[in-house]
């Protein structure tokens, strides 16, 4: 599986019957091992469209996943609702204060926060608004948050970045 070390970097994180938050359905198919490991599983996204698709795939997989219309930057939660929110192939849509925006959302509604990106010269598959780029670039944009781990993945065309409150009240930087 092409974001195994992803999925495993959540699943180091929480144990079954922990309640996780993704940000961002996609296709489901992100969510649907973490379910079967044990997680309870919840997926937001403010698309209907993609929530069909990942409605199927979950009947497909026989996953339970709560499948949630939603918005990533008021998530209909309150706060510390879940042990852990992660996205993935998300944040690169946005402008940086709307990366904070996002960030600091879900660290408001999950103690731990797990993002999946994809680092200038990847190949995978796009869809026209990515901001393609590196590490440090990267590094400046999430660097003031406190990493619990970082590290690329898929020869190197990927960062996983795991990040927590501060002090365990902060939600990050000011913006």
């Amino acid at each position: 599986m092409h974001h195994e070390p992803f999925i495993m970097e959540i699943v180091r994180l929480v144990k079954p019957g922990d309640k996780i938050l993704e940000v961002g359905s996609g296709t489901g198919v992100l969510a649907w091992p973490l379910a079967q490991a044990g997680a309870l599983v919840t997926s937001l996204d403010n698309d209907k469209e993609i929530l069909v698709m990942a409605e199927d795939n979950c009947k497909l997989l026989g996953a339970n996943i709560e499948l949630v219309f939603g918005d990533g930057f008021a998530i209909p939660y309150p706060d510390n609702a879940f042990k852990l929110a992660y996205s993935h192939g998300l944040l690169e849509h946005f402008t940086d204060e709307d990366i904070h925006r996002l960030v600091k959302e879900q660290l408001r509604v999950a103690g731990v926060v797990v993002v999946g990106v994809p680092l200038k010269g990847c190949t995978g598959a796009a869809f026209g608004n990515e901001r393609w780029l590196t590490v440090d670039e990267w590094e400046n944009i999430l660097g003031d948050y406190a990493a619990l781990n970082a590290f690329g993945y898929s020869d190197e065309q990927m960062l996983c970045l795991s990040i927590t409150r501060e002090d365990g009240s902060s939600t990050g930087p000011t913006v």
